[in-house]
């Protein structure tokens, strides 16, 4: 504020009376409100620059919080593409090699089946072989028990004579 900016309306200079009326302008008082309202404004209202500050920061770690959530739903998303393609690869494998195996287990069943027919047949040959020699051996020892009655009658009829 100068000096110039408040003048005293006084056309003759006297001697300075301390307690005279001083006029001021109302156009320099004004321009001195504004000028205070702006250093004011500028060193103590600070809402609207903390307003725009807090909507900047707000706005980059949204920013921010967005790119690392999308970058791990991406990653989510690949993996589960990648397991997808894993699972179809398995199934189609396990579809060829299940014709494959049954397969093989069918062979294995009728030579199983023959095996056991087979040994089967061969417990009942031996069993016919064994009933067989158990009858031949009791001829025998019937013939045996025949002539051996045979010889005793022979040896009492010798004795009686």
């Amino acid at each position: 504020m100068s000096a110039s900016s408040m003048t005293v309306n006084n056309p003759q200079p006297k001697k300075k009376d301390i307690f005279e009326p001083k006029k001021i302008e109302l156009g320099s008082l004004n321009q001195l409100i504004k000028d205070i309202g702006q250093i004011y404004g500028y060193f103590f209202d600070h809402g609207g620059y903390i307003q725009n500050e807090t909507r900047k920061f707000i706005a980059e770690f949204e920013t921010k919080r967005g790119e690392v959530e999308q970058d791990l739903l991406a990653q989510s998303l690949e993996s589960l593409q990648t397991a997808s393609a894993l699972c179809t690869s398995a199934i189609k494998l396990s579809e060829a090699s299940l014709d494959d195996y049954t397969k093989r287990v069918k062979v294995a069943v009728s030579r199983s089946k023959d095996t056991v027919s087979k040994e089967q047949e061969w417990k009942d040959m031996r069993r016919r072989a064994r009933a067989n020699k158990a009858l031949d051996e009791d001829k025998e020892c019937a013939e045996f028990l025949i002539q051996l009655s045979e010889t005793k009658k022979n040896i009492e009829i010798k004795a009686l004579e």
